[in-house]
This record gives C-alpha cells, structure tokens and sequence, in this order.
C-alpha cells in the first residue's frame, strides 16, 4: 500500500471551533500515517503507520498524552477500524489477502476471513459484523464476517452494478441500519474526433 511515501501522510486534528490543523505525531519520523480511527471513548486515536521500506504496523495515540504505543503483534497489518464497542480492531495485512481482528481484552490476533483482495473494511453498528468489499474470481461483491463464529455471509455482488476503477471509487460503507453505501459510475464516455487545421 502507498501511504504518500514521497509526500508522507501525516494525521491531523482541527478543532471544531476552526484554526488549523494540528499534527498528532511529533516523533520526526518519516514514516506515513492513515486510516485514524476514533476509540469509542474519544480519548485515543488507532491509526496504520508505514516506513521508508513498506513495513507496516498499527499504532495508538492517547490524545491527553501524547504518548503513541504500538499495538503489539500488529507488524505487517494495516487499515485498522476499531469496532463501536471498543472491544476490537478490526484490520487487513498489507497484500489485503486477509482479515484480521484483534481483541483489546486480551491482545491476541486472529484470522476472520482469506480472500483474493479484501478492503474497506466497516464495523456493522452493534459491533457483531464486519462488512467488506472482497474480489473474487475476477468479481467484486461485499460480503460480512460475524464475529462470534466467523461465519462469512454474502450481501452484495457487483455483477450489474457500474463502478469506475478508481480505488477511490471502489469504496463502501454503512447507513445507520447497517445497509450497504456505494458509489456507483453513472457518467457518459464518448469519443470525439477533433480536426487540426495549422497556417
């Protein structure tokens, strides 16, 4: 994953009240920061970190303190979402083959789900799902990981569903109840012939 390496991506926070934003992590480092996600609380912040050679991990920030710690076993994982509940993070290695969870009760890692390409992965509202957009065999479609058995359930495919390429393009997310929100290519391509006349 590119995090702006030639232009590090860094967090920031801008108060409500206006002004300008203001740099969470002071360390000097080089490295790229993304995906910030709120814990429940408001009081720390999770967010993916990646260095001049693509290692990747994921990182917390105490908003009071400052202080910013790793999240232990989180070397090679990226995209983190902390669920609604503050129990887990939800995240993705870095090839994006596969889901990962972490429990923040008992620091422990495990395996949610494997796929050819897995990404934008959202907390369902009462914390018991984890919706993602998968590419299966050349198809894309979202699907849902129930966190108590891992079960994988299908929600959505793409079959008919017109979309640009663009990574940007490819994003989900949820509505309050929990429905699918996508964005969906309804522009006109056509192609124009244009006569050059030179004096």
């Amino acid at each position: 994953m590119d995090m702006g390496l030639s232009h590090p991506w860094k967090n920031s926070l801008i108060s409500l009240g206006g002004g300008g934003p203001e740099f969470l992590v002071q360390d000097g480092t080089e490295g790229a920061e993304a995906d910030p996600t709120w814990t429940p609380n408001g009081e720390s912040i999770v967010f993916g970190k990646s260095d001049k050679t693509g290692s990747v991990a994921i990182y917390q920030l105490d908003l009071k303190t400052r202080n910013v710690s790793s999240i232990p076993g989180s070397e090679g994982i990226m995209s983190p979402r902390v669920s609604p509940d503050g129990r887990y993070i939800s995240a993705l290695t870095s090839g994006q083959a596969k889901l990962m969870l972490f429990d923040m009760h008992t620091n422990h890692w495990s395996s949610l789900m494997d796929g050819e390409w897995i990404s934008f992965n959202e907390w369902s509202h009462d914390s018991k799902y984890i919706y993602v957009r998968q590419i299966r065999a050349g198809g894309g479609e979202v699907v849902r990981v129930r966190i108590k058995d891992h079960t994988v359930e299908n929600v959505l495919s793409f079959k008919n569903f017109p979309q640009l390429g663009d990574d940007a393009a490819t994003w989900i997310g949820l509505t309050p109840d929990d429905a699918p929100l996508l964005m969906r290519d309804r522009s006109v391509q056509e192609i124009y012939a244009l006569d050059l006349r030179f004096r």
